[in-house]
């Protein structure tokens, strides 16, 4: 059963039932106060610290009723009322500390950790793991404008640099592989940032609030992302990841590859001022223009509803009077029942309801006496329908996300001319058993289909590149005996058949071809 204990602190010592409790350090003679959960087994955790000390230290003991409990770890919310504390000494016998602790702690100097401690360390003021692998936290208020991260770090965790506003510089050497979500946000002097060859994921928002930052560059040898004109891509350029905040431009014309914009990819520009959609994007991200004030002309050539003042595809004309490029819309009904979205002769299937169970979609539509190429699936189109079968035409290059999701009945899915597979795109197709991907597949994105195990044959190209996080979770990949890892390195060029029991086996190989960029059809939405 557990107690807590208030133990309070006029100087550095008090008396708690006749038993003297060091329970921190007051440099400025601050009153200060520490409540623990104390545990059965004589261990106690940091619940709450009040009185605001410049400098507190955690002890490794605490007694209470004649008992002596060893403090192990600091839970969430403890310190949110330190919003001085310049410094922190952790004890020797700490354990762990919750999420979220450490990450609005902006006035934090330097953290120090005792000898001994077998989970953590500390150098120079920043907080790392005991082997000096996990790159912690960095304290958001600590002196020097440049700060390399020490050859032994591999991973640099949640939130660790956030905050940092002192930050100009950050020096990342090849042999980090992962950077947290928010790893960077609200460095506001941060004003480039290198992108090393080991880098392998980037999480949610790692430069959100980084107002000066004007480029973000990556190594020629990363297999996983690119930059151009310090923009940040995923590797083949077909999604957006972040644009530099800073940046000084005012005009941008998206690559004809992007076919997504991350959510947040644009927030706070507040500099630009004009955009150009080209005509393969199929997906804007939430907020990914929020706060984008002085964005007020927006040139819209995908099929997207871009609608001026709105909220809608990422808040992109939020602020635009107008919106150059109006797309058309059309509800089908001669009983398939499809909608489209279209532009300057080109569609886009938005939704589908109709009673048909197999679908060999065709390359055109004759949408009121026009005709329409058919070049990309919308976001959540055939969501939750009971179709079994589908077969999309050549002409359609991209899957928008969750565009087929909960379609439990498909079984069959076959494309002749895909480039791009959205997120979550097939997620919840549990029946799903053959896929065919012809030699046009670039990018399959995180999660496109996720917790699928009843595939018994998928086919891979050699021109694969990109397969993203959890794209095949429900599947375990065997070349021999040996389990691989399905990314684009080993799936490239290769076909894999099983018997829908959740592991597939690697048949043969197509081909060795080095995989490069491939073109996208010429056929796309046009500029008006």
């Amino acid at each position: 059963m557990e107690r807590k204990l208030l133990a309070i602190l006029a100087i550095a010592v008090v008396a708690v039932a006749a038993a003297a409790v060091i329970v921190a350090t007051s440099h400025t003679g601050e009153k200060v106060e520490i409540i623990y959960d104390l545990n059965d087994d004589l261990t106690a955790g940091v619940e709450d610290v009040t009185g605001d000390p410049v400098r507190l230290t955690i002890p490794s003991q605490t007694v209470s009723d004649g008992k002596t409990y060893t403090v192990t770890h600091i839970e969430y919310g403890a310190l949110d009322k330190c919003g001085k504390m310049g410094y922190l000494d952790l004890p020797s016998s700490l354990m762990y500390i919750e999420d979220g602790v450490l990450d609005s702690r902006y006035s934090l100097k330097g953290i120090d950790v005792a000898e001994g401690n077998e989970f953590y360390s500390s150098v120079d003021g920043v907080l790392f793991d005991a082997y000096k692998k996990l790159l912690v936290k960095y304290p958001a208020s600590k002196t020097g404008e440049s700060y390399t991260v020490p050859e032994s770090a591999w991973v640099i965790m949640d939130m660790a640099f956030c905050g940092a506003s002192k930050l100009k510089d950050v020096v990342l050497h090849d042999g980090i592989y992962s950077f947290g979500n928010f790893t960077f946000k609200d460095c506001t002097s941060l004003r480039s940032v290198t992108i090393p060859e080991s880098l392998s994921t980037i999480g949610l928002g790692s430069f959100n609030g980084c107002s000066s930052l004007e480029s973000i560059d990556v190594s020629t040898k990363n297999e996983h992302y690119e930059s151009e004109d310090g923009i940040l891509y995923q590797i083949g350029g077909y999604r957006l990841l972040q644009y530099p905040i800073g940046s000084s431009a005012t005009v941008f014309e998206l690559p004809e590859m992007v076919m997504e914009i991350s959510d947040g990819a644009f927030a706070e520009c507040t500099k630009l001022k004009e955009i150009t959609l080209n005509g393969n994007l199929i997906w804007i991200g939430a907020k990914a223009f929020e706060g984008c004030t002085s964005l007020t002309t927006v040139h819209n050539n995908s099929c997207l509803p871009v609608i001026a003042g709105s909220d809608m595809c990422g808040s992109v004309a939020k602020y635009a009077s107008e919106v150059d490029g109006t797309v058309g819309s059309y509800v089908d009904d001669d009983g398939f029942a499809y909608s489209y979205n279209m532009k300057s002769g080109i569609a886009q299937i938005t939704g589908y309801r109709g009673d048909a169970k197999d679908l060999s979609i065709e390359a055109d539509v004759d949408i009121e006496d026009d005709k329409y190429e058919i070049n990309s699936i919308g976001m959540m189109a055939f969501l939750g329908t009971d179709v079994e079968k589908v077969s999309l035409p050549s002409t359609v290059v991209s899957i928008a996300a969750t565009a087929f999701y909960g379609c439990g009945s498909l079984t069959d899915f076959a494309a002749g001319g895909l480039a791009y597979i959205g997120i979550s795109a097939f997620s919840g197709c549990g029946s799903l058993a053959r896929i065919d991907l012809d030699m046009s597949i670039s990018f399959i994105d995180d999660s496109a289909f996720e917790d699928i195990s009843t595939i018994k044959r998928i086919e891979f190209n050699s021109e694969l590149m990109y397969v993203g996080d959890d794209a095949f979770s429900g599947l375990e990949f065997f070349n021999g005996e040996t389990e691989v890892m399905p990314v684009a390195a080993e799936l490239s060029g290769t076909i894999w058949t099983g018997s829908g029991d959740g592991k597939v086996y690697c048949y043969r190989a197509q081909s060795t071809a080095v995989r490069t960029r491939l073109p996208l059809p010429s056929k796309v939405c046009p500029a008006s």
